[in-house]
């Protein structure tokens, strides 16, 4: 073993995929240590800690102390208890930074990553974890498959209404289904999930869960089809974005989605159900006549009382209208005893005079500030450190497309898995030189160029706003304007305020 080794850390993370405990872990790495006489810091992540979560606590505690050179090298049972292999090259690159070693026990292999050879073994290990964590993934998903189409529950909780049956692995009605039946009764009655929402806070109607009555949570509520005692599953997938590293949910379709019918007793009848669903989709769908297409101002006119987005509607005479504020605002115990907000609407027409007055003042002013430039010659920040870091990316990424070519020579990869990769690496390199492009190019331009442009863009929109299409107008002035904060009353006329990005 290395005789410069003095100090080190040992991390341990519980894995999903196997069940050997922290102490476990802790306990070979300690008696691995004490072989080597070495001095040893311990970093023990707390919990089901995801290896796909790079923000871990103790990961990161861990890393800062190596930056600084705390330490010689690193001790894990294995490297997938560090991260994902999509994650690791960030990791490596702190270990070759700090000339700090990396130590797996199970294998009993010492890797020094400022070594080509080290480094390119450590990528063959993260590709080979990578497909197996991918199929251990796949035969989850085929037994929770199964599982969901012999009607047992697979959600991670029990909905609001139902308590989880360890030994039938099913649904069991509890003492919060009073309160989701009457939920659906009084929406069936006419009462909104705002209505709902209050009412149920003032009453103080509770659940054995602590629900916080809001109207998104209610909606949610009324949307369950649990509480005609059929079971569904997969209606969202998540997936990890690339270039932020945040999971994201999204809604699958239909035919992605498993619907068991029968499974547990109902709470609701399957007539109340379907009536409650027809209610809120008509609710939700505005008659023709009141509907108004995507246009310049959607989205960006809030009421100056209370906040709200104000909504457009066309009228008898096929003007195009400011609606008036439709927030509610309470006075008492009953969803009947409220007032709506003073905000009224306007004819666009008028709305409009005023905003282009203030948009032509805003165009007048930059021109200005562009003059005052010049005389100062003040520049944009470049942008150097990211094109630097997008070059050290570009060429990582050649090294990589070379070590997968290696690795295929080597018989280490199929034909079809080193196409694969090499694609998403040449796909990789696409974007990187597209992005270095657009920077090197800004980088050139001046606060003047910049402003150029801008007063242009708005001057052409403040001369030909008429003949362009409405959405394209809408993009525009968003691309500028964070708000327009809008306000009219019985006692004053329209005023307006532009809040510019």
């Amino acid at each position: 073993m290395n005789n410069k080794i003095k100090q080190v850390a040992l991390y341990v993370r519980k894995s999903r995929e196997n069940n050997d405990s922290l102490e476990g872990q802790l306990s070979s790495l300690i008696d691995y240590c004490e072989k080597f006489d070495w001095e040893y810091e311990i970093f023990k992540e707390d919990g089901s800690a995801s290896s796909e979560d790079w923000n871990r606590p103790e990961l990161q505690r861990m890393i800062l102390l190596t930056e600084k050179q705390h330490f010689d090298a690193i001790v894990v049972t294995e490297q997938s208890r560090i991260t994902r292999a999509d994650e690791f090259p960030k990791f490596r690159n702190v270990l070759q930074e700090a000339n700090c070693l990396f130590i797996t026990t199970q294998t009993n292999s010492v890797y020094d990553y400022n070594k080509p050879e080290d480094e390119f073994v450590s990528d063959i290990m993260s590709a080979v974890a990578k497909q197996e964590i991918a199929f251990a993934k796949l035969r989850l998903k085929r037994g929770t498959v199964q599982s969901a189409k012999k009607g047992n529950w697979l959600g991670k909780k029990a909905p609001i209404g139902y308590i989880y049956n360890k030994e039938t692995k099913r649904l069991v009605p509890s003492d919060d289904a009073v309160v989701i039946k009457r939920l659906f009764e009084e929406y069936a009655e006419g009462a909104s999930t705002k209505d709902l929402a209050i009412k149920f806070t003032q009453e103080g109607v509770t659940t054995t869960v602590g629900m916080k009555w809001t109207p998104a949570g209610i909606s949610r509520l009324l949307n369950n089809i649990v509480y005609i005692g059929h079971s569904l599953y997969g209606r969202t997938s998540q997936k990890k974005d690339k270039s932020t590293g945040k999971r994201i949910t999204k809604k699958t379709s239909e035919d992605e989605q498993i619907l068991v019918e029968n499974t547990h007793e109902p709470i609701i009848s399957k007539e109340l159900w379907e009536n409650v669903q027809r209610i809120k989709l008509n609710r939700n769908s505005k008659p023709v006549s009141m509907r108004l297409a995507k246009h310049k101002f959607s989205g960006l006119i809030k009421c100056a009382i209370c906040g709200n987005v104000h909504s457009f509607q066309s009228s008898r005479h096929k003007k195009k209208r400011i609606n008036s504020c439709q927030t509610r605002k309470y006075k008492s115990n009953s969803i009947n005893d409220y007032e709506m907000c003073e905000n009224q609407g306007c004819n666009l027409e008028d709305f409009e005079v005023l905003f282009f007055n203030l948009l032509g003042s805003h165009v007048d002013e930059l021109k200005k500030y562009k003059d005052e430039i010049i005389k100062s010659e003040k520049k944009l920040d470049d942008s150097s450190e990211r094109i630097l870091f997008l070059e050290r990316q570009l060429k990582k990424n050649q090294q990589d497309i070379k070590r997968i070519q290696q690795g295929f020579i080597m018989e280490i990869f199929t034909e079809s898995e080193a196409q694969e990769q090499i694609k998403s690496l040449k796909s990789q390199k696409e974007n990187i030189n597209n992005e270095l492009s657009r920077l090197k190019e800004m980088k050139e331009e001046t606060g003047t160029d910049y402003l150029t442009k801008t007063i242009k863009k708005l001057s052409d929109f403040l001369n030909g706003h008429d003949d362009m299409p409405e959405s394209i107008s809408n993009e525009i002035l968003k691309e500028y304007i964070h708000a327009i904060i809008y306000k009219k009353t019985e006692k004053e006329n329209i005023h307006i305020e532009i809040i510019w990005k």
